[in-house]
């Protein structure tokens, strides 16, 4: 039934100047609908500012950014602490927060960027989840790139993930999801042609590890071939 495998989720979206209007998706950013939020991309020596505003009326939380793999200074770790509880860590409903981050020659390759707010629980009586926001959906990858990054006809980008919803009163439905899709003929498709060069920017985030095997293909791994690799929450391949 189409009420136990649905659910409502929250994502991150790229918007023009002044957050006027989604842009539309692209090679670059992806899809841009929700789940991961837009790719974020950068060459090594860049400083990446991101204008965040927080437009989430309908569970009303406060959200945040907090990024793997670059550098930054306190106040753009977005990560909420109750000790030092910074603007960026927690935006309200219609405010804006700027963050920063520098992309080093150690941040080559894929990385998650996450909500790393505190929201009120979903659940009476349960204590706030750092985690919750993230399971919602706001999550994204980072890509950064230096000069022996190898070129790729085709870039894939996969966030594997758990999302634990509340489909009908009662249910709690645990979906395995690829890029914010679960099921057999719902999860998204990927096409190559035979000869290119196809790169996977895959990033695991929830609770639960999950396995990345594509049939009929092998890559080399720590000196010997693999068809199968295990990633682990906020891990990254």
């Amino acid at each position: 039934p189409r009420n136990q495998c649905s659910y409502g989720a929250l994502g991150y979206r790229a918007f023009s100047s002044n957050w006027q209007s989604p842009l539309p998706g692209n090679e670059d950013i992806g899809s841009n609908t929700g789940i991961p939020g837009p790719t974020i991309r950068a060459n090594v020596g860049d400083t990446i500012r991101v204008h965040f505003r927080n437009n989430d009326r309908h569970f009303g939380f406060p959200h945040s950014i907090h990024a793997h793999g670059v550098a930054y200074e306190p106040e753009s770790d977005g990560a909420w602490v109750w000790a030092d509880q910074s603007p960026g860590s927690a935006v309200n409903v219609g405010d804006t927060f700027t963050y920063e981050y520098t992309a080093l020659p150690q941040s080559v390759g894929t990385w998650p960027y996450h909500d790393h707010s505190v929201p009120q629980t979903l659940i009476p009586g349960n204590a706030p989840d750092m985690e919750l926001n993230a399971q919602l959906g706001m999550m994204g990858v980072i890509a950064i790139v230096g000069e022996n990054t190898p070129k790729a006809d085709v870039e894939n980008v996969l966030v594997m993930h758990d999302l634990y919803a509340a489909t009908v009163p009662g249910l709690v439905q645990d979906f395995d999801c690829f890029n914010g899709f679960a099921y057999l003929g719902n999860t998204p498709t990927f096409r190559a042609q035979v000869g290119q060069r196809v790169r996977w920017r895959l990033i695991a985030l929830g609770k639960e590890f999950h396995a990345f095997h594509i049939h009929g293909h092998r890559w080399e791994s720590s000196g010997s071939f693999v068809d199968t690799q295990v990633v682990g929450p906020a891990t990254s391949l």
